[in-house]
């Protein structure tokens, strides 16, 4: 029962820290979605394949 508990206590711990360090990111400005830009030009994809 003891190893059970402490586990349990660790994995609820590291969830914790990992979910305090993801709102930090969110929150220190980090943009989830980016401005479109201008679309390359197909010449330039096509070289690059070729």
């Amino acid at each position: 029962m003891h190893g059970f508990t402490v586990g349990f206590w660790w994995a609820a711990g590291l969830f914790w820290a990992a979910a305090v360090v993801r709102g930090a990111l969110i929150r220190g400005g980090t943009s989830l979605h980016h401005e479109a830009g201008q679309p390359e030009p197909l010449d330039e994809i096509v070289s690059a394949l070729i």
